[in-house]
């Protein structure tokens, strides 16, 4: 006879500390591409940027903690020229 689990406990790595997890994606033009990168970088919520082929350019991963912080940090991005 097989054993029998009888628990577990499930711990939250670092991927899963933040309560609040979103994805920006942006679509930019050439020229405007070292401005955009350089206001993700700013961002404290940022968590990591993706470079993607096809209609979008940049997918960015934002771990702000609350809704609050996700709002602002658009807001942030929503100011970027390009």
């Amino acid at each position: 006879m097989q054993g029998t689990i009888t628990g577990f406990i499930i711990r939250r790595g670092a991927m899963l500390k933040e309560t609040v997890r979103a994805m920006a994606l942006a679509c930019i033009g050439p020229s405007a591409q070292t401005e955009v990168l350089a206001r993700l970088c700013q961002l404290t919520t940022g968590e990591t940027v993706h470079a993607t082929s096809g209609r979008l350019d940049l997918m960015s991963v934002l771990c702000p903690g609350s809704t609050e912080a996700l709002d602002a940090s658009r807001e942030r991005l929503a100011e970027t020229r390009g």
